[in-house]
């Protein structure tokens, strides 16, 4: 009987290893590079993924099951709506600068790009969607500040207002879960 509880947990543990190895280990360090850096991962990519394989378990649970936000995404949003404003203040001023503005629809779509959408949607039903669609647009409104397209401007705006609509029937949740108001 001790020897098949031996054998039974001897095995359990290699599988549980082996998982480790084949695929969370190149995984992580996968996303590690790509998050931080190929100088960061060089320097430290072969501990800090490896740290987090040996543990896969819990980010396995994360990802399917926690509705909690990483604190990259909450500034990634927060960045992405914040050069949406300041971009929309830019072109509604007396003598506005399109440079500025094209700067900012810049940084909007590069913060856009960055956000994982799938923790959001379990906390805020339709968020990728929505998000998505905002994101189509978004390098459309560069082309309308650029050429001064009012018929492209008509096109896009639909998504525009979409997206206003969304944050207006989602701002207590979307406040709560950015900002924890």
């Amino acid at each position: 009987m001790k020897k098949v509880l031996k054998s039974i947990a001897e095995t359990i543990f290699t599988i549980y290893i082996a998982i480790a190895v084949v695929v969370f280990i190149p995984l992580n360090n996968w996303n590690f590079a790509k998050e931080n850096g190929f100088v960061k991962w060089i320097v430290l990519g072969e501990i800090v993924p490896t740290i987090q394989a040996t543990v896969w378990p819990y980010y396995v649970y994360d990802t399917f099951f926690s509705k909690n936000i990483s604190d990259k995404d909450k500034d990634y949003f927060v960045a992405t709506m914040s050069a949406l404003q300041v971009f929309s203040a830019e072109l509604s001023k007396d003598k506005p600068s399109y440079n500025d503005a094209i700067n900012y629809i810049e940084v909007a779509i590069q913060q856009a790009n960055l956000l994982n959408t799938s923790k959001i949607e379990k906390n805020i039903s339709g968020f990728t969607v929505a998000f998505n669609d905002l994101k189509k647009c978004l390098p459309d409104l560069k082309k309308v500040v650029l050429d001064k397209d009012a018929e492209l401007f008509n096109k896009i705006s639909v998504n525009l207002f979409q997206w206003d609509e969304f944050i207006q029937k989602n701002k207590d949740s979307l406040n709560e879960l950015f900002f924890n108001k």
